[in-house]
């Protein structure tokens, strides 16, 4: 699901579900073995998909982790802002049409790599699941590591006592219909005027993380902060070079 999100940005197949994760805590065949990352905490599903060109793991707690191999080399252009709009306006359509939301998406580096890193939120039936991408962009291939959550409500012991406390501060504002509807709790980080039902939502700031270690949300931050972290590159990569 997630790797049809990035196929206006990088190639991939339409059909490839990104939503698993995989493990490289021991170099993988060609280029998964490019990077490596702490998977303390994650346990083999046993899957292993074409070719070993990915591989899959659960985490009890978190969700599921998969690394994928994409060999070919990016088609996006070299400039970092022209990947960071595309990559915005495509998951966030990708995810608005599930009735969830883009919580961010930037190009960062990693190891002097550079890498598109994502976060979305997508509806399933009443309740939302996060998915998390890093996606390292090398000149010759592409390694995708996607961290999904496990599903959770929609109304969440977080975005509830957010909710309350701002009400409560006066930071939210709410409308004069029957309704009362608020007025500036979808909050776009990158377009303001976008007020979505279903969007990324004040309570998903991530300065709430800390007050709520457990949720959904905060553990797939968690899980890419560590990735960036722990992650090393191969003497044999070579990065895809961008302007900055």
């Amino acid at each position: 699901m997630l790797a049809a999100m990035s196929c206006s940005v990088l190639p991939c197949s339409a059909d490839d579900d990104a939503w698993g994760l995989a493990k490289t805590s021991q170099p993988a065949a060609g280029g998964l073995g490019y990077v490596k990352f702490d998977t303390t905490g994650w346990e083999s599903s046993g899957l292993e998909i074409a070719n070993k060109d990915r591989i899959v793991y659960d985490n009890a707690k978190i969700g599921t982790m998969s690394v994928k191999l994409i060999p070919t080399p990016p088609k996006s252009p070299p400039d970092a802002d022209e990947i960071r709009q595309g990559v915005r306006k495509s998951f966030r359509a990708m995810a608005q049409s599930s009735g969830g939301g883009l919580i961010s998406a930037d190009v960062i580096k990693i190891k002097g790599v550079p890498c598109v890193k994502t976060i979305v939120k997508m509806r399933v039936q009443d309740d939302f699941m996060y998915g998390g991408t890093l996606i390292f962009l090398f000149a010759d291939s592409q390694i995708m590591v996607t961290v999904q959550s496990k599903v959770r409500e929609m109304k969440s012991a977080r975005s509830t006592a957010v909710f309350d406390k701002l009400t409560g501060t006066g930071e939210l504002k709410f409308g004069d219909d029957e309704e009362h509807t608020p007025l500036n709790w979808y909050a776009d980080l990158y377009d303001p005027t976008l007020q979505v039902k279903g969007s990324r939502n004040l309570s998903e700031d991530e300065k709430y993380d800390a007050e709520f270690p457990d949720d959904p949300l905060t553990l797939v931050r968690s899980t890419l902060a560590k990735i960036e972290r722990t992650a090393s590159i191969s003497q044999r990569a070579a990065p895809f070079r961008i302007n900055e």
